[in-house]
């Protein structure tokens, strides 16, 4: 385990893996999504990566030692959204199988929304826990 060397630097990495998160689950969800229309094998290899990169990216953060109590309130914070990540994408329809109705980000995620945690000495992190931007991602090629 590496410690951070303070509470923003710690705050920066949560955030750093927040974004991660975010982007993983997008993706999934497009997937899922649009699952009628890929190969089976194509979204079971997205899906398993997927399901793979939320696993390093927790893994990664984990081994990250918090600097402060009030880091690990972060720490505990980031955790468990990230498992809720994990836990949805393992809970994704399997390919070959009707949707299963996932529909990700996870449940009780709102499909786009920031929320700001207070770090110590006053300032604040903001988190984006849903897709970035407002602009929908445009498939490869462009607009269809």
């Amino acid at each position: 385990m590496s410690p951070a060397w303070d509470d923003h630097d710690y705050a920066l990495t949560a955030q750093q893996t927040t974004q991660s998160v975010v982007s993983t689950v997008e993706v999934v969800r497009l997937a899922v999504q649009h699952s009628g229309e890929l190969h089976r094998p194509y979204l079971k290899v997205v899906l398993t990566e997927a399901a793979t990169d939320l696993g390093t990216l927790a893994q990664q953060f984990g081994g990250v030692q918090p600097s402060s109590d009030a880091s690990d309130e972060v720490r505990d914070r980031t955790l468990e959204q990230l498992q809720q990540a994990q836990d949805q994408v393992d809970a994704g329809p399997s390919p070959g199988s009707p949707r299963s109705g996932s529909t990700c980000p996870p449940r009780g995620w709102p499909r786009s929304a920031t929320s700001t945690s207070p770090t110590p000495g006053g300032g604040s992190v903001t988190n984006s826990w849903g897709p970035r931007g407002t602009r929908p991602v445009d498939p490869p090629g462009g607009r269809s």
